[in-house]
């Protein structure tokens, strides 16, 4: 008997932002982070930072990491005519942690041992005022990047304080206005914009925003189309692939889900043609996947919330053309008629962008669904609590 070889699936869903062999409907954002990072590293002058905003699972840390591999892959070559040291991405500051710390570390890491670097950073944190500490560190920074320019990949940045966050855009920008090349490339939530405003650091005037949503059905199409092919020599009957499409809902998570799964499907089964009959076997892994995402960002809402957030997932699943005015007089009114203080609306209007519940293009006057299921299962929820109640309240009495 001849032992079936394993072959490695190449789709990626949550393997913390690994990029997947096809980065398909991606090509605006690329151009934008190669295009204003690889500035400094060809001798010009970068004109900011950069934020890659957009909700979860739109693939945010899967293009810095595809950014970093973009810029090994460059100096490798030859192709940027000065070094540059890529670092990151970098996650979770402790709260009390100074941010600079990482810039001066990062910088001069190729020349100072880190055990000695460590003491420098203790000393430096209780010998000196936080202004000189600050004029310190910007001057070490501006020389060594000044050498060897330095990028910095921060993701998770909305968990960053609004301290933290301007002391990173302040200490960038003083660098560069200071003849160093350094530049910090930021991914978060859409919280991520409001605390860079909240900072009140030039980020928002100067800085790149990188928006990133959902793909087009059409990058859905070649995201799993292509790997499956190329990779694995395995096709996918056009209806069954077209009740796919339909399913993931051009969400860059679930088209990888969806990927895994079919590959699975397909060597699980030694075939090289999945039809119809395969995507009803898998739907119930992608559900159940699906099941546990949904749960998670459910348990986000606290009880007072989910009036107002079930009215508006019926609203738009309606068909409703809701701007942010249409959304926060949504909000009020079911806040309102619940007996609760209707000032809360506008906090819950950000709290459905932050969340991914609704999404639209900057630009775009109205909202659509972050992901349109997950407002199914919204409604869903609000339902089977009514009939929670109706029985708890017939065995009352």
């Amino acid at each position: 008997m001849v032992e079936k070889k394993y072959r490695e699936n190449p789709f990626t869903p949550g393997y913390g932002g690994k990029v997947p062999p096809m980065l398909a409907g991606r090509e605006e954002e690329k151009r934008s982070l190669a295009r204003d990072v690889e500035g400094i590293a060809r001798g010009g002058h970068s004109g900011g930072d950069l934020a890659l905003i957009g909700p979860r699972g739109m693939g945010k840390t899967t293009l810095l990491n595809w950014l970093s591999l973009h810029l090994e892959k460059e100096i490798d070559s030859g192709n940027l005519s000065r070094k540059v040291r890529v670092e990151g991405p970098v996650s979770n500051f402790p709260e009390n942690e100074d941010p600079l710390d990482l810039f001066r570390k990062k910088s001069m890491a190729s020349r100072i041992d880190s055990l000695e670097m460590d003491a420098k950073l203790v000393k430096a944190s209780i010998d000196v005022s936080d202004d000189a500490r600050y004029s310190e560190i910007l001057k070490q920074v501006v020389k060594e990047t000044k050498m060897e320019p330095l990028v910095v990949l921060i993701d998770e940045a909305h968990e960053l304080t609004t301290g933290q966050l301007k002391r990173i855009l302040n200490l960038t920008q003083d660098c560069r206005n200071k003849g160093g090349s350094v530049v910090a490339v930021l991914a978060g939530t859409p919280h991520l914009r409001d605390k860079l405003r909240q900072s009140r650091a030039s980020f928002v005037e100067r800085g790149v925003e990188v928006e990133v949503g959902p793909i087009s059905r059409d990058s859905s199409r070649e995201a799993i189309e292509e790997p499956l092919r190329d990779i694995g020599n395995i096709r996918v009957e056009s209806s069954a692939l077209e009740k796919v499409l339909e399913e993931a809902q051009c969400y860059p998570y679930f088209v990888q889900v969806w990927g895994q799964t079919l590959w699975e499907q397909a060597n699980r089964e030694d075939r090289n043609e999945l039809q119809m009959a395969d995507i009803d076997r898998c739907r119930e892994a992608v559900e159940s996947n699906k099941a546990r995402l949904y749960e998670q960002r459910f348990e986000r809402w606290e009880d007072n919330e989910l009036a107002a957030l079930t009215e508006v997932a019926r609203r738009l699943l309606d068909g409703s053309d809701l701007g942010r005015h249409g959304i926060v007089k949504v909000c009020a009114l079911t806040l309102e008629g619940a007996g609760q203080d209707p000032a809360a609306a506008a906090d819950l209007h950000k709290k459905l962008v932050n969340e991914g519940v609704i999404f639209k293009k900057v630009g775009q006057e109205n909202y659509g669904p972050g992901i349109p299921s997950f407002l199914n299962y919204i409604v869903e929820q609000a339902m089977s609590r009514k009939r929670q109640d109706r029985e708890v309240s017939g065995r009352s009495r």
